[in-house]
């Protein structure tokens, strides 16, 4: 049974029956850069429960539902979580990310192997898991890739202790506005992976290569043409283009097609807006 929102305080006085498992959430979304290493809340939580079943089932969350395509650097985050549930005996650990909505939430595919790696062997070093999924999956490109890994990271730790950062406004669902996504940031960013797709050596790492640029694009898109400037169209009209060949039809959690299009439309009609004011 589920341990979520209103029924994730755990019952005392009680023990559960043998053949009674609890699913235990952890869905507290106002810090969502935060670790249960770092949360007495959930720690508490998680104590209780242990004192009612030796049978907790994890279910955590790893993306943001709102806008599955921002850059989220919350994969050590996702580790040190690992961690701490495999220390404190559960039996089994499942997270949401982007991949079960989305086909290009913010670089899926990483996150995915190197999850994987870290639930088969969590003391795995997460930045060395990085290199080699971006070295063996990117080919040619994989040290461009590996260098925007390292730097969506390193503006992570400079920016971190930001009160915008610790809590931000919207949560879990948290936009464009975060400080995170600075113009120096976004600068570096997009020419990394210009120098990715150079560096392709084939469709199909183009293709890779792409479907992960397309977090980058889509943050300038959210942060409008009076960020991108005149760049805003040729943005616009490469994520369209990615999108339509590669057959992405979501952009948050529940979307379905019609949602993407009208994405789509809502951005062509800000900048219709922008170039219209004098």
């Amino acid at each position: 049974t589920y341990a979520y929102t209103y029924t994730q305080k755990p019952p005392t006085g009680i023990k559960a029956r043998p053949n009674v498992g609890i699913r235990l959430c952890n869905s507290d979304s106002t810090q969502p850069f935060r670790s249960v290493i770092d949360s007495s809340d959930y720690q508490q939580i998680h104590a209780g429960w242990q004192a009612v079943t030796d049978k907790i089932f994890i279910y955590d969350y790893w993306n943001n539902w709102s806008h599955m395509l921002l850059p989220y650097p919350d994969i050590h985050m996702i580790a040190k979580n690992i961690r701490y549930f495999v220390d404190h005996n559960a039996l089994e650990i499942s997270g949401l990310g982007t991949a079960t909505r989305c086909k290009a939430g913010d670089r899926d595919a990483m996150f995915a192997w190197v999850t994987a790696k870290l639930l088969w062997n969590p003391a795995l070093d997460v930045n060395d898991l990085i290199l080699d999924f971006d070295l063996g999956y990117y080919g040619q490109a994989g040290p461009h890739m590996a260098a925007y890994n390292k730097l969506l990271l390193d503006s992570y730790e400079k920016c971190k202790n930001d009160e915008a950062m610790i809590k931000p406004k919207n949560k879990r669902r948290f936009g464009a506005e975060l400080p995170l996504y600075s113009k120096d940031f976004i600068e570096k960013a997009s020419l990394l992976f210009e120098r990715a797709e150079k560096a392709a050596e084939n469709k199909d790492v183009l293709n890779r290569v792409e479907l992960a640029e397309l977090s980058i694009l889509y943050l300038q898109l959210e942060k409008g043409p009076e960020f991108a400037g005149a760049n805003y169209k040729s943005i616009l009209d490469k994520f369209t283009s990615i999108c339509t060949q590669q057959e992405v039809h979501s952009l948050n959690q529940g979307e379905i097609q019609p949602a993407l299009t009208q994405k789509i439309n809502d951005w062509q009609e800000r900048l219709n807006s922008f170039e219209q004011t004098p």
